[in-house]
């Protein structure tokens, strides 16, 4: 997978979150990914490239947006996200016969392009491993000095009932755990979380992760931690 974006645009200038959007694709290794997305697109129109949906799905990630609706909406805000990406402004004639001018993909494309992708792509972990297996050839003090660390990531699926339902809807793997926070004066806070707990072998000088797992919410960090190092 060749990934070509409009980095001549931003030659020169200071653009934070755009400039880690464009090294994490010059990082990914190659692949047929895009030509098996391109494989997919049978029907409907082709106003964007399988490549610009691909970057904007980087975008996201890079971005810490929640939803698509968060990304669509930036892509419309920020000229400089739509020209890395690929998208332009064209105009599209509606079933009406109206025609009106667009700059980002609509959300039903977006999630048929999502959908796609989950269909196709392959594993990540995979590419993730690549990743550190350079970094230990890069960097001849890596992996040296580890540090362990978990972190909550809330589900936004409504919590499963007594009947589990396999639908788009549901989170079946999700679960729930509380977290206490001892205050100086005594008092204890009680927070509840719903969604996954990941688990972090980190190198501690570089804070870039080398293992890690996901695991239901309510799995515990020691436990999981010894089955890391166990395994590393």
């Amino acid at each position: 997978m060749k990934i070509i974006t409009q980095l001549n645009l931003f030659e020169d200038q200071e653009f934070g979150d755009l400039e880690k959007i464009l090294m994490v694709l010059d990082a990914l290794p190659e692949t047929d990914l895009l030509k098996q997305l391109e494989a997919k697109r049978k029907y409907g129109r082709r106003d964007y490239s399988v490549q610009s949906y691909f970057i904007a799905y980087i975008a996201k990630l890079i971005l810490q947006l929640e939803t698509d609706q968060q990304l669509l909406r930036q892509l419309r805000m920020n000229s400089q996200l739509r020209q890395i990406c690929g998208f332009e402004t064209h105009s599209v004639r509606l079933n009406s016969g109206v025609t009106k001018m667009v700059n980002a993909p609509s959300k039903s494309a977006y999630s048929r392009f999502v959908k796609d992708l989950e269909e196709v792509c392959p594993d990540i972990d995979e590419w993730i491993q690549t990743g550190i297996a350079e970094l230990y050839e890069l960097l001849p003090d890596f992996g040296q000095v580890l540090a362990l660390d978990g972190k909550i990531i809330d589900s936004y699926a409504v919590p499963n009932g007594r009947k589990k339902k396999k639908d788009r809807r549901a989170d079946l793997e999700a679960d729930f755990t509380r977290k206490e926070t001892h205050h100086k004066t005594g008092k204890v806070k009680v927070t509840s979380y719903y969604g996954y707990r990941v688990h972090l072998v980190v190198d501690a000088t570089y804070e870039l992760p080398i293992l890690w797992k996901i695991t239901p919410a309510s799995k515990g960090e020691p436990t999981i931690a010894k089955e890391l190092i166990k395994n590393f």
